[in-house]
């Protein structure tokens, strides 16, 4: 089970390298309080391929 899940981040990490990440020109920043600070409505990902 370790080595599934080793395999399973190095596979997203090469994965994640050929995107790069940024937020939606929609995003309206609203915190929320909680024990951390988490987004009210959610955080928009765009992803591009690079």
């Amino acid at each position: 089970q370790n080595f599934a899940l080793l395999e399973a981040k190095i596979a997203l990490s090469m994965m994640l390298q050929h995107f790069s990440f940024g937020l939606s020109p929609s995003y309206t920043h609203a915190p929320f309080p909680v024990s951390t600070l988490q987004p009210d409505h959610g955080a928009q990902i765009m992803l591009e391929k690079i």
